[in-house]
């Protein structure tokens, strides 16, 4: 991806900002050519994407605007008060973890180029809310990184800037609320990458921050994207933004947090490792998990139903899949569900789930509120991962001969198929 080439997506969202926003041309912008295209002091509003798009300039276009009423440290300190404020669970966790005032002191002292700034105005212009999630990465990042005595001076850019990416795709992608379709998802999950070409080439922001953006998606048993790297190529300052990025995402959408927090961790530890997982659980300590979601006993248990028997047919695909999968990419995309499969199941076994407790144990007062809840928060954490285990799969099978893509075809489809019966049940 070349800076110097206009993205189209990018300069739809300039031109939508610049029509809310004084955004202005701080300098002439020339194509490579010698052709004066804008002067110094010109609005981006209206016609600039005729002018621009089917140009090659002499810099980055990133580099020659400015948004008058760009974000600024102030407005990033603001924001994180106001978090703190309306949060109690991210207040208490930066406080155990003693980093508030360092991190207000941080959020005053950040030095980000302009070109930062004024992306950040546009990000915010397209997504409200922006710029408050990255400052919720941030926390959660910092807190765990301070507990697991891991630095953060370069958490703080990425964990605000990670998904800066979003900038140069589609929005409707990013802000899609229904699943999205394997071309789409080749496009969205290239985010992280662009994310960090923009921090190098754009921000200059130095190449361990933009590092750190390429792997906030990443896993630590490589089953994260876009690149699959884990273990000690993932390393543990950019495993730590990544588990900050996903809890940030189960604070902000879901309605019991923390109890889906711990059963995440529960269904699939080896996303990320021990040390990660429990710094990041010590900035819970002394908080309630709150109460599972009031549905009847009668779904729970037809959901659950329904669970062990996509799984048990998603086993039998599997088995069914030797047959199919003669590449290298398709042996090891099957090892990869296997292995996914099996720790769901392990998670399963140790809970109790797969074997039915008798009804006297199940309604009993001292165990069966204590079931409930455990049991509601696992099929509301493995409905997740089902969703994702779907998108996943769809997103592999682009890199799989036709013949093995079309082979693991009835996975997808199980996978979804299982995640709208559970969301239909209300979990």
């Amino acid at each position: 991806m070349s800076f110097e080439i206009v993205n189209n997506q990018f300069l739809q969202q300039l031109a939508a900002a610049g029509a809310a926003h004084d955004i202005q041309a701080c300098e002439d912008i020339y194509s490579e050519t010698g052709v004066k295209l804008l002067a110094n002091g010109s609005t981006l509003a209206g016609d600039i994407q005729a002018r621009l798009l089917h140009h090659k300039l002499r810099r980055p276009l990133e580099h020659s605007i400015r948004v008058a009423d760009a974000p600024n440290n102030r407005t990033l300190l603001d924001i994180f008060n106001h978090i703190l404020d309306q949060d109690p669970i991210l207040a208490h966790w930066a406080s155990r973890s003693g980093i508030t005032l360092e991190l207000q002191e941080a959020l005053q002292r950040l030095s980000l180029p302009e070109c930062a700034w004024s992306a950040l105005a546009i990000a915010r212009h397209s997504d409200p809310k922006f710029i408050e999630h990255g400052l919720r990465v941030a926390l959660i990042a910092i807190s765990t990184a301070q507990a697991a005595g891991q630095a953060w001076r370069h958490l703080l850019p990425a964990a605000l800037l990670h998904d800066i990416g979003y900038l140069y795709l589609n929005p409707a992608l990013w802000k899609a609320q229904q699943p999205i379709g394997p071309g789409e998802w080749k496009q969205l999950s290239a985010h992280p990458i662009i994310g960090q070409m923009w921090a190098q080439n754009v921000a200059g922001l130095g190449g361990e921050v933009a590092a750190l953006i390429a792997c906030h998606h990443e896993r630590a048993d490589e089953s994260g994207y876009p690149r699959q790297i884990g273990g000690e190529r993932l390393g543990p300052v950019a495993e730590i933004l990544a588990l900050a990025e996903m809890v940030s995402g189960m604070l902000e959408h879901r309605s019991y947090p923390l109890g889906q927090l711990r059963i995440a961790f529960k269904l699939l530890p080896g996303q990320f490792t021990r040390k990660t997982r429990q710094a990041a659980l010590s900035g819970t300590q002394d908080l309630p998990v709150g109460e599972a979601p009031a549905i009847s006993t009668e779904k729970i248990e037809a959901a659950l139903h329904q669970l062990l028997l996509r799984f048990g047919q998603a086993l039998e695909v599997l088995e069914q899949l030797d047959w199919h999968c003669t590449s290298h990419v398709g042996r090891q995309l099957k090892q990869r569900l296997a292995d996914r499969l099996n720790v769901i199941q392990r998670a399963f076994t140790s809970a109790g789930l797969d074997v039915w407790l008798p009804e006297a144990q199940r309604e009993s007062d001292t165990n069966g509120e204590i079931f409930w809840n455990e049991l509601a928060w696992i099929i509301r954490e493995t409905n997740w991962h089902t969703r994702h285990l779907a998108r996943d799969l769809t997103r592999q099978c682009l890199l799989l001969p036709q013949t093995e893509a079309h082979a693991f075809e009835p996975l997808a489809s199980l996978f979804l198929a299982l995640s709208d019966e559970l969301t239909r049940a209300g979990l």
